[in-house]
């Protein structure tokens, strides 16, 4: 049995884990083949190399996730590990009309054509007038 450990810097272990464990337990019902212990600053998993090779892939989606926005739901963590690879994920995350990060992580985007010439503007010009209702 091989065994992959992680140690997680800079991160507050019980932000990463959630309320009681809720986080790595929703990794444990993912990855059932593996047996995941989280204690201290450490999670370790314990089982097959090909499956652990996933899981720290999939782990540190999840902790670039978490340092850059600071939150981990349970939609998040779905969406980190059902996604087919990376690339997938990486270019959700970071889609160019993005604006901004609001509460929790949420992501502002331009809906309409409308908002979407008026973020163009916005970039190409120092000084935007825009007229008509909020």
């Amino acid at each position: 049995m091989n065994e992959l450990i992680v140690e997680l810097e800079e991160i507050t272990p019980k932000d990463f884990f959630g309320t009681q464990n809720a986080n790595i337990q929703l990794l444990k019902t993912y990855f059932p083949k593996l047996k995941i212990v989280a204690r201290g600053n450490k999670i370790k998993a314990y089982g097959d190399e090909e499956m652990l090779e996933e899981f720290d892939k999939r782990l540190m989606m999840l902790l670039d996730h978490f340092s850059q926005y600071n939150i981990l739901d349970e939609n998040i963590i779905e969406r980190i590990l059902t996604s087919n690879n990376s690339a997938e994920y990486t270019t959700s995350k970071a889609s160019g009309d993005v604006l901004v990060h609001g509460v929790s992580g949420r992501l502002i985007k331009a809906r309409t054509p409308n908002q979407r010439r008026l973020v163009e503007s916005i970039r190409k010009n120092d000084m935007v007038f825009a007229i008509g209702p909020a």
